[in-house]
């Protein structure tokens, strides 16, 4: 019976610290994490756009926190929905009240403190559930109801990409393109996603893209990759060798990606540089 006791007081207290909020609304706008989140994601594309980061690294910093966006957009809009204060503060005395009642009850019944805990990868396994597929699928909810979002769609358009769903990052891409407008690095992901959806094969709207980022953004490595490969798709190698040979002179000596453009001259150049 102690464990009861110590279970319904922790309940209780654990309740009326979260549900608070809930029955006193603060008055005046407050930052939220999202908006911390936006600014860094702001910072970032300036640092990228001003050479100060990589590429590479400037993507990688921006898919972090495009996810820890999305956690904390998802937290908002969970939070942002209030009716009226009396409303308000009978759900939390309900919450308070009830809920405990009800779950300590239940617990009386069906409840077995000598069960083993189980993990929480196994808990999440059976569904097949991840921390990263759920927050997107919050995601792809708010976008349901609000399409025209095109910060969303370009939050999710790496992400999709990088997880393995080359059609979904498309889309996403596109939308992003058609409510934000062309950048570099929009056309380029644009161009990979479409590439990857096709098996590989860099077609001609994926070549589209990438000759829009590369005239927009000479630099752009990822662009000049892919339109080297669709010259050795046309089986014009030794132009494709050429121009993976100027991307490497051009390359930052840290670059993460001069492994794979090394290996992929190897290849065209049957082995030998």
């Amino acid at each position: 019976m102690s464990l009861y006791i110590t279970l319904s007081l922790m309940t209780l207290g654990a309740m009326f610290v979260v549900l608070l909020p809930l029955g006193w609304r603060r008055h005046g706008a407050a930052v939220t994490d999202a908006d911390v989140y936006r600014a860094q994601l702001a910072e970032v594309d300036r640092a990228r756009a001003d050479g100060t980061i990589a590429v590479d690294e400037g993507e990688s910093l921006r898919t972090e926190v495009a996810r820890r966006l999305i956690a904390a957009a998802g937290r908002d809009d969970a939070g942002g929905l209030s009716g009226s204060t009396a409303r308000r503060r009978m759900a939390a005395i309900f919450a308070v009240l009830a809920i405990p009642a009800v779950a300590v009850g239940i617990y009386g019944v069906t409840g077995n403190p000598d069960m083993p805990d189980r993990p929480r990868a196994a808990r999440l396994a059976p569904s097949g559930q991840t921390e990263t597929g759920a927050l997107i699928a919050r995601v792809e909810d708010v976008l349901r109801s609000r399409p025209d979002d095109g910060r969303g769609w370009d939050l999710l358009a790496p992400i999709y990409l990088r997880i393995g769903r080359p059609e979904d990052a498309a889309k996403a891409y596109a939308n992003a393109l058609r409510l934000l407008g062309s950048t570099p690095e929009r056309e380029a992901g644009h161009g990979e996603a479409m590439t990857i959806a096709a098996g590989g094969i860099v077609t001609a709207d994926a070549r589209a893209a990438f000759t829009r980022a590369v005239a927009a953004d000479p630099a752009n490595a990822r662009a000049r990759y892919f339109l080297a490969r669709a010259k050795a798709q046309d089986g014009d190698r030794a132009a494709a060798l050429a121009d993976l040979r100027e991307l490497m002179d051009t390359a930052p000596a840290d670059a993460s990606w001069r492994g794979f453009i090394e290996k992929a001259m190897a290849e065209l150049s049957g082995g030998a540089k």
